[in-house]
């Protein structure tokens, strides 16, 4: 009957009876998605910029991963940071082609990539509303959160990506006094020409990544490795790594396998590695150190055997122990290279440091003394050298000895004393407290 066919469509066509079929299902689970980088800077240039010959869509695409890599250890995958990076460098990238161009210019890529990573830094704090601080020095900041990372700052960056002012003269001048360190630098630490990986570099900030991102950096560390990236000198902090990491739990890694692959590098060399013998790592027990050394050894014994077989050559490091005027040139050409490593006593030999002094005529024991002062030349010098204390103290009690240091006239005593007098002055700004050391605050050897 028409009464039932209008009972039987209300109750199809209740508010009550529909609900109950299609309501939203809640499920106790997120979904969590995070953008590829690298395919969205590509997808934002390759837009913006349709002529692919377009000099700047093919740098962007060039140097992709480690841009995408440098916003992403700094915590930021927003897109619109993103955005506003890409239209700002290339301000940047059209200046430098137009006054310091790759074919009058020996450091372009050098700068560039200098350029690049400083200008990530700011327009991530920016962004994101973290400070870029000063490490005491003007030239050396670092991130807020990564006060291990330093980097030189480039003021005209500020000024363009925060102000948007843009002034060529200080471009121009940023630009040379970059050249100017790059030059060097290049005799200070030469340029090495296999360390071109990326990963070692960013497993520095693994504490900002997830999981994923450690394991995945993990195995291009491995596949750089293979390709022959890296050098000798980064052998030690690569195994040094490998072991944290596994300690850690992630078990991706066989480092019997890395440690006879570094061995075979090792033996195909054809020419003296740049490599230190100071191995700037710090281990939180003996058992830890032995462990290292149980991987690391059989591969440095490889490393001298090589050496002995291509025949080393006199290190500036050797050289610097003939004179004084050789030792204050090692001192001026690395001096921004203690700083980077953030020690100068780590890589002088404090015994031929001692018989130098002893042999040394008054205008030489006055060039050393210049030479350790320009290292340390700042006021805050605990800041950059605070890991130089014990050894700087043993190298001032040995002056002070007048059985290990003669004094052969007035004169002499008080070529020695200067030197005993500056040495004095940084061991009481690194707060160190011996015997006859007070913090002053003036310069004791003037």
């Amino acid at each position: 009957s028409i009464k039932e066919v209008k009972e039987l469509n209300e109750q199809l066509y209740s508010e009550n009876y529909i609900y109950k079929d299609i309501k939203e299902k809640v499920i106790g689970k997120t979904l969590y998605w995070t953008p590829n980088l690298s395919e969205i800077i590509e997808n934002i240039i390759n837009e913006e910029y349709k002529d692919e010959k377009n000099e700047y869509r093919c740098f962007i695409n060039k140097y992709v991963k480690n841009i995408a890599s440098q916003f992403i250890i700094k915590g930021n995958r927003n897109l619109r940071i993103v955005k506003v990076w890409v239209n700002a460098f290339k301000k940047i990238f059209e200046s430098i082609n137009k006054y310091f161009p790759q074919n009058s210019n020996n450091y372009y890529d050098d700068i560039l990539e200098d350029f690049m990573e400083y200008s990530i830094w700011v327009v991530c704090a920016e962004g994101m509303n973290k400070k870029i601080q000063s490490c005491g020095n003007d030239d050396y900041v670092y991130y807020e959160g990564h006060d291990y990372n330093h980097i030189i700052r480039y003021k005209y960056v500020d000024e363009w990506i925060i102000k948007q002012v843009w002034d060529d003269e200080d471009f121009c001048k940023a630009c040379r006094s970059a050249i100017s360190r790059k030059e060097k630098e290049s005799i200070n630490n030469p340029k090495r020409e296999l360390s071109k990986g990326i990963a070692l570099k960013n497993l520095g900030e693994w504490r900002t990544m997830t999981d994923n991102d450690v394991e995945e950096n993990l195995s291009l560390l491995i596949n750089e490795l293979n390709k022959g990236l890296y050098e000798f000198s980064d052998f030690a902090m690569i195994i040094s790594y490998f072991q944290f990491f596994l300690r850690l739990g992630f078990k991706s890694v066989n480092i019997e396998i890395v440690q006879k692959k570094m061995i075979d590098i090792v033996r195909k060399y054809s020419n003296i590695q740049n490599e230190s013998n100071y191995i700037n790592i710090s281990f939180e027990s003996a058992e830890r150190e032995k462990e290292f050394y149980a991987i690391y050894g059989p591969i440095k014994e490889e490393m001298k055997r090589k050496e002995k077989e291509l025949g080393k050559a006199q290190t500036e490091e050797e050289s610097a122990y003939m004179s004084g005027d050789l030792f204050y040139d090692f001192c001026s050409r690395r001096e921004e290279y203690f700083i980077r490593h953030k020690s100068f006593m780590e890589y002088i030999d404090i015994d031929r440091l001692i018989e130098l002094i002893n042999r040394c005529g008054i205008e030489e024991l006055y060039k050393i003394g210049d030479g350790i002062r320009l290292v340390y030349h700042m006021w805050n010098v605990n800041e950059f050298y605070s890991f130089d204390a014990d050894k700087l103290s043993v190298l001032y009690g040995m002056l002070k000895d007048t059985d290990i240091v003669k004094r052969t006239g007035i004169t002499h005593r008080i070529a020695i004393d200067n030197i005993m007098g500056f040495i004095k002055t940084v061991l009481s700004r690194l707060d160190v407290k011996i015997e006859g050391i007070e913090k002053t605050d003036t310069n004791e050897s003037d």
